[in-house]
């Protein structure tokens, strides 16, 4: 009986571990064309409305340090590459927003998220998408160097690959 009670207490142990992995680990599946965000004058919109192309999708929140800590490399890739959109989503308040944005001096749009992040299945931050029209090139759980013109690049060839 003491051995039954082992295995399932490491069948539940392993079950809780996968389910925390799927959940906090892996960046989930998003459809970037149907995320509803509130544009410039409070109504809401797709991000399909908004923006086509070769987007790069950064889902943040003021609070987290590892987010502000990637917002300059955010900047600064947005301004070396003109193949693509560089898009802030987030939860945080329209005031936050501007806030953020006069700090770090963004240019690229960010928008306020319809709903939250954990709505959106987004439950790890920062997540960073990039969409080929819709279609999901690679993402990236946690902050990365987005001033990096090598990795830029490689979405570009990403996309071009992309079947």
């Amino acid at each position: 009986m003491k051995k039954f009670k082992n295995i399932a207490f490491v069948l539940l142990a392993a079950g809780i571990g996968v389910f925390l992995y799927q959940r906090y680990r892996v960046a989930p599946d998003v459809d970037p064309l149907k995320i509803e965000v509130l544009d410039e004058n409070g109504q809401v919109k797709t991000l399909g409305e908004l923006h086509q192309g070769t987007l790069l999708i950064n889902f943040y929140a003021a609070w987290c340090g590892p987010c502000m800590g990637e917002m300059e490399s955010l900047q600064a890739g947005s301004e070396n590459t003109l193949d693509i959109q560089f898009i802030g989503l987030t939860d945080d308040t329209p005031e936050r927003i501007q806030q953020v944005k006069d700090h770090f001096g963004i240019t690229y749009p960010i928008y306020k998220l319809a709903t939250t992040l954990k709505e959106n299945d987004v439950y790890s931050i920062p997540t960073t998408y990039v969409f080929e029209d819709g279609v999901e090139i690679i993402n990236y759980l946690g902050p990365r160097d987005w001033s990096d013109e090598e990795l830029l690049q490689s979405f570009s060839k990403q996309a071009i690959n992309n079947p």
